[in-house]
């Protein structure tokens, strides 16, 4: 079944790559924003820890994306983030925290880079790094946690 799971994630991360190249640049800096956000929650400002507990006991699997709109490696870790919620779809709940915009929990949580990847199962945090991921590193994570769950 991992096997499968793999293929089909080589699949999607090669459409995506050529989405992504064979893009016009018609698209606008905001529709591409809209689309991430139909993928990927986002758009928190100046979480409290509170809301931060309940944000990643909302779902028994909660993947966090601690990045910065100016930070390199979190962008180009963007498409990989998508099509990693694509595939595993309801299983995980992925979502985006823009450090800049949540000064105080990237505090509270010592995120010192970005991209900087939290991963949950039932509220406890099982996987910790820091550093842009590919597809298939982000997929084992997802696996790994998947397999902590139970």
């Amino acid at each position: 079944m991992k096997t499968v799971s793999r293929i089909l994630l080589a699949i999607l991360t090669l459409v995506v790559l050529i989405v992504s190249c064979s893009r016009n640049g018609s698209e606008t800096e905001s529709d591409e924003k809209n689309a991430s956000e139909t993928v990927i929650e986002s758009g928190f400002n100046n979480l409290t820890v509170d809301e931060y507990k309940a944000l990643v006991n909302s779902h028994e699997i909660v993947l966090v994306d601690f990045f910065a709109t100016w930070c390199g490696p979190c962008k180009e870790m963007e498409p990989h983030m998508k099509a990693l919620k694509e595939h595993y779809g309801n299983d995980v709940k992925v979502v985006k925290i823009d450090v800049d915009r949540n000064v105080e929990i990237a505090k509270e949580l010592r995120i010192t880079g970005m991209p900087t990847l939290k991963g949950y199962v039932n509220g406890t945090e099982e996987h910790h790094s820091m550093g842009g991921l590919n597809l298939a590193q982000l997929s084992k994570i997802v696996d790994d946690l998947k397999d902590k769950q139970g």
